[in-house]
Parts: C-alpha cells; sequence; structure tokens
C-alpha cells in the first residue's frame, strides 16, 4: 500500500469517533413510560378450618357445635369450586325411648360445590351451590344412615395477607330415612390459608 493511502486510512480512523453518527439527524428523542401494575390476586387454592354451632332441626333446641375443613380451588376470576367436609356432636330426641329422652348424635356431612364470588381485591363476598352426603349415627343404638344433602353457603371471605378470614352460613337440606329433607343451618367462621 502506497504512503499516501496509508496516511489517508490513518487520518479517517483517527477522525471517525469525531465525526456525528449517521443517523444522528434523524432521530428524535422518545420517551417511554413503562409502568407496571401488579395484579394482587386471591389465591387459587385455599384451605379452611372453620368452627361454628349447627342448627339442627331434629335435634333439641340447642345448638351443637361443629367444625369444617374446606378446600377450594378458583375455576375462573369469579368462580370458585369447594370440597367441604363438617362434623357436629349434638343431642338428639329418641322417640323409640321412654319420657323422650335424648342421645348423643354425630352428624356428619360431605359435599362438592360451585360457588360465586365478588373479583374484589380484600374482601368477596359470595353465594353457592352444593350437593353431598349426610350421615347421622346416634349413640345407644339409635338411627344410623347416610342420605343425600344438598347446601346453599353463603358468606364472606377477608384477605389478611397470605391468609383469609371467612364468615359463612350454611342451609342445608339433609334427606332422612322418612323421605322428609330436614332444613339445618350453619353458622361458622374460619381461618383460611394458600395451598
Amino acid at each position: 500500500m502506497p504512503m499516501p493511502r496509508l496516511i489517508l486510512a490513518a487520518s479517517a480512523l483517527l477522525l471517525l469517533p469525531l465525526l456525528p453518527e449517521q443517523a444522528d439527524a434523524q432521530r428524535r428523542e422518545t420517551r417511554v413510560r413503562v409502568t407496571t401494575r401488579t395484579i394482587d390476586r386471591f389465591p387459587d387454592r385455599d384451605l379452611t378450618l372453620a368452627v361454628g354451632v349447627l342448627d339442627y332441626d331434629r335435634g333439641d333446641d340447642e345448638l351443637a357445635p361443629m367444625a369444617a375443613l374446606r378446600a377450594e380451588w378458583g375455576l375462573r376470576r369469579w368462580v370458585r369450586s369447594e370440597l367441604s367436609l363438617s362434623y357436629a356432636l349434638g343431642d338428639v330426641p329418641r322417640p323409640d325411648l321412654v319420657d323422650d329422652e335424648t342421645s348423643s348424635s354425630h352428624l356428619v356431612g360431605a359435599s362438592l360445590g360451585i360457588k360465586a364470588e365478588l373479583p374484589a381485591q380484600y374482601v368477596r363476598p359470595y353465594v353457592g351451590l352444593a350437593a353431598g352426603l349426610f350421615g347421622r349415627f346416634d349413640s345407644d343404638d339409635g338411627e344410623e344412615f347416610v342420605r343425600p344433602s344438598l347446601a346453599v353457603p353463603a358468606g364472606i371471605r377477608i384477605r389478611a395477607g397470605s391468609a383469609s378470614l371467612r364468615l359463612e352460613a350454611r342451609w342445608r337440606f339433609d334427606e332422612h330415612p322418612d323421605g322428609v329433607s330436614v332444613p339445618s343451618r350453619e353458622f361458622t367462621a374460619g381461618l383460611g390459608f394458600r395451598y
């Protein structure tokens, strides 16, 4: 390579950083504003342990203490399904005993249901429908049976960090051996956790 060309090439390399970029004249400063919105969703799955009372229509006039375990999972933003297990211990009049004596009875329920829930951030009211089985097991060789049951839960879930507080009233219609659908009411409060 002849010397004048070499000097010319070296000068161009030295001056290249001082030249404006080719597209600088065509550039326009654009400000882009990026916003990130965090969607704080309610847990898609929830396990709740609830305690309360059962007003069993065929029991004596006292409320029976009860406990329930309820597992929920989200199907859509406002639809959830639920698997519920409940247990109550109450005194039940026994017509087969003299003087209308009572015996303690184990009242067990299991149901699968679906609920419509308002998709709010912290407080979520809901209403639903559930179907399942109801069992009554009396002590002292009393009645023992398992029959179909329907339930209509209505309540509210309140978010508290990663947990939720749940207050609920549930109207149950439990079938008995004589064919009568006996209405009962559950009133529970529980604490739920994600799982």
